[in-house]
């Protein structure tokens, strides 16, 4: 009982205090696209200045040729026969579309979106588990984008996969209080082993500790009164096995198609 009123004092929104202005929302947007802007221009600029000023337009890595070939195959063939990974050349793909980029240029720019993209969603973890505070936030987005360089520079599946899991995990730090975090992070995991199956059973372990760590307050809360369905092990438990799931089907629906040469 203690439990559900405490989730649903969480998940209820707060009225606003007479008198608020009406743009308070706006004004909250405002700051979060604000600290996005701040916090991307901060990785990428580690990450693209000496390639902007210098003019190199290559990837940089061992296996940039991979993804470049993997990006020019698919495109010709067809997602399918990127059977094993089809996230990054899909992505390498949309990418390339909208910045009318080839190939190799794109692959060379993806590295660097996707560790700015891990550093925002571990900024996004930090904020959801420990509480509001930017500079926190701040501080974990350009570490975590600056000490993801060794993946950035050549191992996109590897890249794409932390930075789509570490997403997926701070969604699911907001299950407790919404089931949408459930949903969101499920999606976000499934998209995660879609990109790199394997690296994802590293993800899974983490979560599993997660889920085993709290299993003795589930317990407890339930013998209170509690749902077991509203606890943290219950919800992140469902959020990776759905994840893992709907990735599991992805990859089966490329599964009889032939492999990249």
């Amino acid at each position: 009982r203690r439990y559900r009123a405490s989730v649903a004092r969480a998940a209820t929104p707060r009225a606003a205090e007479p008198g608020a202005p009406a743009a308070a929302r706006g004004t909250g947007w405002a700051a979060a696209l604000g600290f996005v802007a701040a916090a991307s221009g901060v990785v990428l600029a580690m990450y693209l200045a000496h390639e902007l000023i210098e003019r190199f337009v290559f990837p940089v890595g061992p296996d940039g040729p991979v993804y470049t070939w993997w990006t020019r195959y698919a495109d010709a063939l067809g997602l399918d026969v990127a059977r094993g990974r089809p996230g990054i050349p899909a992505a390498t793909l949309v990418l390339g579309t909208a910045l009318g980029t080839e190939p190799a240029q794109t692959v060379m720019l993806l590295g660097p979106l996707l560790a700015t993209a891990a550093g925002l969603a571990a900024a996004a973890l930090v904020e959801t588990a420990l509480g509001p505070d930017r500079v926190r936030a701040f501080i974990a987005a350009v570490l975590t984008g600056a000490f993801a360089a060794y993946l950035a520079g050549g191992w996109l599946a590897n890249m794409g996969q932390a930075a789509l899991f570490l997403g997926g995990v701070a969604a699911l730090a907001a299950a407790p209080v919404s089931w949408r975090g459930v949903w969101a992070g499920s999606a976000l995991l499934a998209a995660a082993g879609i990109t790199h199956p394997l690296f994802h059973l590293v993800g899974l372990a983490v979560l599993a500790g997660a889920v085993l760590a709290s299993l003795p307050a589930a317990v407890r809360d339930h013998r209170a009164g509690g749902r077991l369905a509203d606890s943290v092990a219950a919800r992140v438990g469902l959020g990776a096995l759905g994840g893992t799931a709907a990735a599991g089907l992805g990859l089966l629906a490329v599964a009889g198609a032939p492999a990249i040469p």
